[in-house]
């Protein structure tokens, strides 16, 4: 049996944490999207917070620095 490997990556850790900070980018510009709205969803604000939060752990971990 062989097994097929798709989420394995061989990513260098600068390269992780360059894809670490467009991601947290991405999210920030959504989170301000959605609180701008005059009607906000607080659910998907707040899953926003979470992913930010986590993404921003893992980018600092990689010796990124989030200000």
């Amino acid at each position: 049996m062989s097994i097929e490997y798709k989420f394995v990556s061989d990513k260098s850790d600068e390269e992780k944490a360059y894809d670490l900070k467009t991601e947290i980018q991405y999210l920030e510009e959504k989170h301000k999207t959605e609180s701008d709205k005059e009607t906000t969803n607080d659910d998907l604000i707040t899953k926003i917070e979470t992913l930010i939060s986590d993404k921003k752990t893992e980018y600092e971990a990689l010796g990124g620095t989030y200000d």
